[in-house]
């Protein structure tokens, strides 16, 4: 399966955009860290999720070295920059993301941006949907500064006027 990366500031319809990916992925299960239960609540979408609400918790479920590992999932990360944020997270999220298409799994990482987006997670996206952030250019990881394509994208949607404009496309490199 597909490891999708959204990025956008606050209410530029990152969950909006997230919740029609779910549908269309239409995956048997979904699992969702949503602290606002929002899916469930405002947009109607089933979380097989059903533990606490918090970070070790969720990653223990989702955990590939499990005896029974999720499979033909949807797995979505909502605020995924706070997985990111302690080094012993980082192996098991890694885990999750690279072992996602041997167990048919898609994975949706949502960061409100870049500068909380980890470089080294950028060769594990297959695509990316690219909102409006309050990022500056020079704030930018050289990784994404060097990436022709990503700044081509980037500054198509800074430059546009609409608050909501984002670009979808599949990550080259």
């Amino acid at each position: 399966m597909k490891v999708i990366g959204i990025i956008g500031k606050k209410r530029a319809g990152k969950t909006t955009i997230t919740a029609n990916f779910i549908k269309k992925l239409a995956r048997p299960r979904t699992y969702i860290y949503d602290v606002n239960n929002e899916y469930e609540r405002k947009l109607n979408i089933k979380n097989d999720y059903q533990g606490k609400i918090d970070i070790e918790s969720f990653l223990s479920v989702l955990d590939p070295d499990k005896p029974n590992p999720v499979k033909n999932a949807c797995i979505v990360f909502e605020e995924a920059t706070s997985y990111f944020s302690s080094k012993g997270r980082e192996n098991i999220l890694v885990k999750i993301i690279s072992r996602s298409r041997h167990y048919n799994n898609a994975v949706i990482l949502i960061f409100h941006s870049l500068g909380g987006f980890p470089p080294y997670i950028y060769p594990f996206i297959d695509y990316v949907v690219l909102f409006k952030t309050n990022d500056f250019y020079n704030t930018l990881d050289n990784k994404f500064r060097k990436n022709e394509q990503f700044i081509k994208k980037y500054n198509e949607v800074k430059m546009s006027n609409d608050p909501h404009k984002f670009v979808f496309f599949e990550n080259e490199g």
